[in-house]
């Protein structure tokens, strides 16, 4: 299937302006705060599309917690299905996994909890990992204590929606991306994604799906649809009106807009909209009153994401009407130019004499060794910790892109042949500066080595990634 169709902005009620007034107000953030795709669609058309070099229509980014609200529309085929009840009781459907002598709060537990993250437990937090659960996550979330009763407080848990995707599983016969398949993507068009799995390989369902900006477009769409696509109801509009209303109060420290309350795994937010919404900035604002929607995949910190939310508000949706703007040729082709030339920074340049001096030699320290080497416009750098070696290739003119081992270290659910897209600058005449961002996710490494007579010391950082207190080496120049 072909993905929407386009028209211009002031045909559907949008200014041109007001829309370069948020592009740009997405780019003007801190160092490494970065916007990555951008898709506007209004009344089923695609109004704007842009995205941040590096990222591109074709990257299929990685999700994070907007994952849980395709756990939510299973769940929602599975009830129209008769395979599951929301009001059947959690205990009833895992019995094999209930301890000798439950608490008594799973008498109430319900799928519907589950889907409203108000189970009365404590939570468990959007980074939880399976390796820090000692004997699984069904066990564990079996075990863990209940501070309220089910459905009177909400507590975000990503042990929930795993436990949410087993129970797909175990009633369809088929994990939540098989089963989705032919009832959602197929229909939409959307490529069977990528998904994270546990050791027992079920999908975790809270986290690990990657789809491109234009597949998170189709998915809001056929929600604004309210089930519904080319003519043929596939899920119940009731079920779409329950999934995003609001069910519990939320009170949270990211910002106003996550404080609006909780929905069936996604948020509900002001102006009468609600959002998928994952980590670091992965949002698809609905926004039913306007049968519009926006799309926008970043990476930024959780502390910038009030600032894209009300940046949208202000500029573009504040700006909507129902009639038709008069067309506005110039201001159309300036949006056009600005989308069509968006990148993240880039800085090269500045020659140093040291290139020459540190070319192909080697700095041992007792943790291991680091190599430079230096061939025309790029650079390829090599370390060892521990026995372990990692390299990275760099573009010293534009940036390089290059399969890294750096990747699978420090970036935030990485897959094996996830790039590098990486350039270096000399900051002054004795220090480098790599800048490396892992394609499709958020991680961003900063490498600087500063070189001193016959000593180098590099500092690796990771904005959004696995080693944020850093990682240091300190070397002596090898004899040659």
């Amino acid at each position: 299937m072909s993905f929407l169709p386009s028209a211009s902005p002031e045909s559907m009620g949008v200014r041109s302006g007001d829309i370069a007034r948020f592009v740009e107000r997405l780019s003007q953030n801190e160092p490494f705060q970065d916007p990555h795709a951008l898709i506007l669609v209004r009344h089923g058309h695609v109004l704007a599309e842009g995205y941040f070099a590096p990222f591109d229509q074709s990257s299929r980014h990685s999700l994070f917690s907007v994952s849980k609200s395709f756990v939510s529309t299973a769940v929602g085929f599975a009830v129209q299905e008769g395979l599951i009840a929301l009001d059947e009781r959690i205990a009833d459907a895992f019995p094999e996994y209930l301890p000798e002598t439950p608490a008594p709060e799973f008498r109430m537990l319900t799928v519907r909890h589950l889907l409203m993250m108000a189970t009365g437990q404590e939570g468990v937090g959007v980074h939880m990992t399976l390796s820090g659960v000692d004997c699984g996550i069904p066990e564990a979330f079996f075990r863990a204590p209940f501070l309220d009763a089910p459905g009177t407080t909400f507590r975000y848990s990503s042990a929930v929606t795993y436990m949410l995707s087993r129970l797909i599983l175990k009633r369809a016969g088929v994990d939540v991306v098989a089963y989705l398949t032919p009832r959602l993507f197929d229909p939409l068009g959307i490529e069977r994604p990528y998904t994270r799995r546990c050791p027992e390989g079920v999908p975790l369902g809270y986290t690990g799906m990657r789809l491109s900006a234009r597949d998170i477009a189709l998915y809001g769409e056929f929600y604004l649809k309210r089930g519904m696509w080319n003519g043929k109801q596939l899920l119940d509009p009731a079920w779409i009106d329950l999934a995003t209303q609001k069910h519990v109060d939320t009170h949270s420290s990211t910002g106003d807009e996550w404080s609006q309350g909780y929905c069936f795994q996604f948020w509900r937010g002001s102006h009468n909209t609600y959002r998928f919404c994952g980590a670091n900035g992965q949002m698809c604002i609905c926004m039913p009153d306007l049968d519009a929607l926006c799309v926008v995949q970043s990476g930024y910190d959780y502390r910038v994401l009030q600032y894209v939310v009300d940046s949208f508000y202000e500029t573009i949706y504040s700006g909507m009407r129902d009639e038709p703007y008069p067309e506005d040729e110039p201001a159309r082709k300036r949006l056009n130019t600005l989308l069509d030339g968006l990148m993240l920074p880039v800085l090269s340049g500045n020659f140093s004499p040291l290139c020459g001096f540190v070319n192909g030699v080697s700095y041992t320290s007792d943790a291991g060794a680091l190599t430079l080497q230096f061939t025309g416009g790029a650079g390829v750098l090599t370390y060892t910790i521990v026995g372990k070696p990692y390299t990275l290739a760099f573009g010293l003119l534009r940036p390089m892109r290059a399969p890294s081992t750096l990747c699978e270290r420090y970036a935030l659910e990485p897959q094996p042949d996830d790039p590098a897209d990486a350039f270096g600058y000399w900051e002054t005449l004795r220090t480098l500066c790599i800048t490396a961002r892992i394609i499709p996710t958020p991680t961003v490494l900063t490498l600087s080595l500063t070189f001193t007579g016959e000593q180098v010391r590099m500092e690796l950082r990771t904005y959004r990634g696995t080693c944020d207190a850093g990682t240091f080496f300190t070397g002596i120049r090898a004899e040659v």
